[in-house]
Formats: C-alpha cells, sequence, structure tokens
C-alpha cells in the first residue's frame, strides 16, 4: 500500500545518501514512481509522500534549491492533510541535508522535527533525535 511504497523509497534513499551507492536510489526509483502513479490517478493521500521523495531525490543529485523547496512542500502538505508524522520525517530529513550547508536552518527543521514528533507523541524519537545530534544542539 501507499505506506509500504513511502517507507520503502525513503529508506532506500536514505541509504543512497549515506553509502553514496547508486544500487539504492536506483531502487528507490521504483516505489517512488508507483506513488507518483497513484497521484497521477487522483489519489491526494499521496501528494507529500510524492513532495518528499522528490525532495529526496533533488538531494541526492546535488540540486539544493529545488531540495530545500520540495522539502518545504512535503512539510506543507503533511501538515494541511494531518500527516503530523510526515511533516516530523520530513522535516528530520531535511535538517540532516542541510548538516553540512546551513547548520543554523539545520537547528531550526531539527526544532520544527521534534515539535512535530512531540505532537504526534513520539517520546522515543525525539530522545533518539536529541542523542543522535549532540553537535547541533551545542551550536
Amino acid at each position: 500500500g501507499i505506506a509500504d511504497a513511502f517507507a520503502r523509497g525513503i529508506s532506500l534513499y536514505s541509504m543512497a545518501r549515506e553509502t553514496k551507492s547508486t544500487k539504492y536510489k536506483k531502487e528507490a526509483t521504483r516505489p517512488h514512481k508507483l506513488l507518483k502513479s497513484w497521484l497521477k490517478k487522483g489519489n491526494p493521500n499521496v501528494q507529500h509522500h510524492v513532495a518528499i521523495l522528490d525532495a529526496e531525490l533533488a538531494a541526492l543529485q546535488g540540486k539544493s534549491t529545488e531540495a530545500s523547496k520540495l522539502y518545504r512542500k512535503g512539510i506543507v502538505l503533511s501538515t494541511r492533510a494531518g500527516f503530523i508524522h510526515g511533516a516530523a520525517l520530513a522535516s528530520e530529513r531535511y535538517a540532516e541535508y542541510l548538516l553540512d550547508l546551513d547548520k543554523q536552518e539545520a537547528l531550526f527543521q531539527m526544532s520544527n522535527a521534534i515539535e512535530y514528533y512531540g505532537a504526534w507523541g513520539a517520546k522515543a524519537k525525539i530522545r533518539m533525535l536529541h542523542e543522535r545530534h549532540t553537535d547541533l544542539w551545542q551550536s
């Protein structure tokens, strides 16, 4: 379903960014295209997923202006549709993308992610982000 395709796509794009391996990027295009096809068929519940995966792809391609625009779009679409967990994940991924580009904006986006995760009740996720990004909070 939708959630499975998105989870697969975001996980594979994440691995592609982390490992710099093209096999993950190539594999991620399958669920990404599937979600895009559902959007073209009129399913409004995939808009935010497509925007977030589009942002991940733009980030991998080094298109920082486009990636930023698409991450913001994914956050807005998720929030408007009531998908707080989607806004949280998009904010987190955007913050992690920005870590080497703009530390202040990364801090802002990570703070937003934590706020969204808090609204969603994901306390363990908040602790994990604080532990994983201790350097960000000290900047």
